[in-house]
């Protein structure tokens, strides 16, 4: 709590246990205005001596009030496109009246490498260079800055270099203290196949701060990931509300209520749809459509979708494979996937946003048609998840939930080049 008197403030801070209600800690500070920043470095450190940990340190001493507030109005909250580039622009001020704020480089680099998802694949390579110069200056003035640590992962492409990413996720995992970079770790986690364990993470990123938009999202991502879709679709309904502008919601708002059947709640979401745009996720209407209604004519014209995009740009996505093995075209989905491009090309046609060819909806608990088939482990083989699974031994949920042995069929196909991504 905060009173303020003329040029005084008197701060109370108590730390508890949530769960037990238990006061573990709590201090009072009286101090004038213009020492605000050292209170607040003094309350981390008295918390940091109660718990019997090291926090990081916040090195907010060195840098202006009005800088500072620069800083604050600078996080995100619909994660579109446009914002991300206006907050870059505001960190970017940051950075240069006050160069040695660590938090400053920390979460310029961590916005840049999001709006990277945004770029086209032939420009990301310049982007990825710049974000690692701001995360690099940032673990240089905080080597436990998570916000650079996580642009770090983000500028890894989606696929194919898993062991490496994985080695920057378990640094992020070990890294006292929090960032908006720690919401991250649930959703990355999904992507090698650690559905349960990916949902513990989101939940508890998610309890330290329910309004947060991309912790909402990510654990609602995580709950339909395992099945508890029913528990996903208060929050998807709530950001749809809260932030208009965020679209991951409204696509797996979608697709949650076509797990549901609740049709009547799609047809309300296409129409809203079609007014707020679905960027890198249109291809979610014409499933969930092929869902609904699945005769032959629309399975058909769902085939005919898949390989006339195949034809078109030489490549699939692993989206379209899900789908098609959800809709019955199991073997359809695999004839495409084994002479078909896994990643982009470098033209209009790529994916672009986060989950663009992000491996993440192979492990969907609703949707287990694609990993059920024996081919599916050589198709991983090609994404790289055999070799990070082979190499570190954390293998995925699904390892004792399909219909044969996955640890042998990984093993058969542990030679399997890995496809190259490209960019």
């Amino acid at each position: 709590s905060i009173r303020r008197a003329a040029g005084r403030v008197r701060i109370s801070a108590h730390l508890v246990d949530a769960s037990t209600q238990t006061t573990l800690w709590s201090d009072r500070y009286d101090r004038r205005l213009e020492d605000i920043f050292s209170v607040q470095d003094e309350i981390s450190e008295s918390i940091a001596r109660a718990l019997g940990q090291t926090f990081s340190s916040f090195s907010s001493a060195s840098i202006s009030p009005d800088v500072y507030d620069v800083y604050l109005r600078s996080s995100p909250q619909s994660y579109a496109p446009e914002e991300l580039r206006r907050y870059i622009g505001q960190l970017e001020e940051v950075t240069q009246r006050a160069p040695d704020f660590a938090q400053g480089w920390g979460r310029l680099a961590g916005l840049r490498s999001f709006l990277n998802f945004y770029q086209p694949f032939t420009e990301r390579a310049s982007n990825a260079a710049l974000v690692t110069r701001e995360a690099d200056r940032a673990l240089s003035l905080d080597p436990q800055n998570i916000d650079a640590k996580t642009a770090q992962l983000f500028v890894i492409q989606p696929f194919g270099r898993f062991v490496e990413a994985g080695a920057i996720l378990d640094r992020i995992r070990e890294t006292p203290g929090t960032g908006d970079g720690s919401r991250y770790i649930g959703w990355y986690l999904r992507t090698m196949g650690h559905i349960r364990e990916s949902l513990e993470e989101t939940e508890r990123v998610y309890r330290l701060d329910a309004l947060d938009p991309m912790s909402a999202n990510t654990v609602a991502l995580a709950r339909m990931a395992s099945g508890k879709v029913a528990e996903a679709i208060p929050v998807y309904e709530d950001l749809v509300a809260r932030v208009p502008d965020m679209s991951f919601p409204v696509t797996s708002l979608l697709r949650a209520y076509a797990y549901a059947n609740d049709w009547a709640a799609v047809e309300r979401l296409i129409a809203l749809a079609t007014e707020r745009g679905l960027r890198e996720f249109r291809d979610t209407l014409p499933f969930v459509q092929a869902k609904r209604n699945p005769t032959p004519e629309n399975i058909d014209d769902w085939r005919s979708r898949l390989r006339g995009h195949v034809e078109k740009t030489g490549g699939i996505d692993i989206s379209r494979l899900v789908y098609s093995a959800h809709l019955g075209l199991v073997n359809e989905a695999y004839e495409v996937a084994q002479t078909a491009r896994l990643g982009p090309a470098g033209t209009d046609d790529d994916i672009m946003g986060p989950d663009g060819y992000r491996t993440s909806l192979l492990f969907q608990a609703g949707m287990p048609e694609i990993r059920n088939d024996p081919r599916f482990p050589h198709l991983c083989a090609r994404l790289g998840l055999v070799e990070y699974w082979l190499t570190t031994g954390r293998w995925p949920d699904c390892v004792d939930e399909v219909p044969y042995d996955f640890r042998a069929e990984c093993e058969k196909v542990r030679h399997v080049p890995k496809d190259k991504f490209g960019f």
